[in-house]
């Protein structure tokens, strides 16, 4: 399953847009252009809050500041996705577990998000889905085939639980500038009492066990964690440094190998180390540039943004609980680093499509490359409106 159009109404200065990812389909990178201050981020926020929902507390951060004082109406956001084989083959097992069979394939669904406000004050959302074609079943041998919404709702129901797990994940970055953790523990992190803190470890565990599936898919960080955990077993305390020789691999080969061919500098050498304290196991990861090792938040700026960027969508895409192809929006990205080196990243992005697809946002020339000039989106802000413009006349 994957996006393949977006529509925004009234979501902040939005009045009313339209994405469309297949209109010049030559590429799966679509840059958005603008000045600053056009709307590029708003844009990215749309999108963002169609997956991601806000507390009903702070529900009124979408609307325009000019409506936020007596807006009456509907913020809406559409998405509207195309399925592959593998999504109508879980559609179809599972309507045949209920003895119901399909009339045809789906090829594709609409979602909508409605958010309903009355004078500024959020009221309720809904969200209604539109089946193309239209999803038809009978039983057995019945001749006939009707709408599954009208026949049996709580079928119906069920069937949408099971499509909802395999829409693909949107991941939203406004930055990669994120604070690593000097320590990433493995266990008990339940036990912490900042709940900044306990995220963090959450998301970084997390990406422990993203590495890890990487590496090998029958690894897992709780295997690993045992082996570190068995003093006494000389087998799994070597299984367990065989393990993180081969994290401190592919971070080098898919972190550092291409850092170095973007900068010039000394060459440097992720390690990884791991240890316990009095909240558990933990690992750490260092940069070793030939003296004493680093750790992460200990290099250069524009060294924890390149890190941070392969470490949270390289390995992001090994979750084998996630399906479909990945949508990644990025704000501004490489915006710290230097005019050639924002060129040389491009290629990364081109690395990074196998399975996803990319919205990024920029007002700088050297983040457009030809190749996929024709998907470039031109954001203006015209006062109320927000218009993109994205055909070839237009560049």
């Amino acid at each position: 399953m994957k996006y393949t159009k977006f529509i925004i109404k009234k979501f902040k200065g939005i009045d009313e847009l339209e994405l469309d990812l297949t209109k010049y389909p030559v590429g799966k990178i679509f840059p958005l252009v603008g000045l600053n201050e056009s709307g590029k981020t708003t844009i990215l926020e749309s999108l963002n809050f169609f997956q991601e929902d806000l507390p009903d507390g702070k529900k009124h951060e979408i609307l325009h500041k000019k409506d936020s004082g007596n807006f009456t109406g509907n913020i809406e956001i559409e998405a509207e996705l195309l399925l592959e084989d593998s999504d109508n083959k879980i559609i179809k097992d599972f309507l045949e577990s209920k003895t119901l069979r399909i009339e045809k394939d789906i090829e594709k669904i609409t979602i909508t998000k409605k958010y309903i406000f009355n004078n500024a004050s959020f009221e309720k959302s809904e969200s209604t889905w539109s089946w193309s074609p239209n999803l038809k079943v009978k039983f057995g041998t019945q001749r006939t085939y009707k709408s599954l919404y009208s026949e049996n709702k709580e079928v119906w129901n069920e069937l949408m639980n099971e499509v909802k797990k395999i829409i693909p994940k949107i991941l939203y970055f406004p930055d990669f500038l994120f604070d690593f953790p000097t320590k990433i523990y493995l266990e008990n992190i339940e036990t912490l009492t900042n709940e900044k803190e306990k995220g963090v470890q959450k998301e970084y565990k997390q990406i422990i066990n993203d590495i890890l599936h990487t590496i090998n898919l029958s690894y897992s960080l709780n295997d690993f964690l045992t082996k570190l955990k068995t003093l006494t077993d000389t087998a799994k305390q070597s299984a367990a440094s065989q393990i993180k020789q081969e994290i401190s691999s592919i971070l080098n080969q898919k972190i550092v190998a291409p850092w170095q061919e973007i900068f010039l500098g000394p060459n440097k050498n992720i390690i990884i180390e791991t240890g316990n304290d009095q909240t558990g196991y933990f690992i750490q990861l260092k940069v070793n540039e030939g003296t004493s090792p680093f750790l992460i938040n200990e290099r250069s700026l524009g060294f924890r943004w390149f890190f941070g960027f392969i470490l949270f969508t390289e390995f992001r895409k090994a979750r084998a609980d996630e399906s479909g192809e990945y949508l990644f929006l990025f704000d501004e990205p490489a915006s710290n680093l230097h005019e050639s080196s924002q060129q040389k990243l491009l290629s990364l992005f081109e690395k990074l499509i196998d399975k996803s697809k990319i919205i990024y946002s920029t007002h700088s020339p050297y983040l457009i490359n030809p190749k996929f000039i024709l998907n470039c989106f031109i954001v203006k802000d015209i006062g109320r409106e927000m218009t993109m413009i994205s055909d070839k006349t237009s560049r």
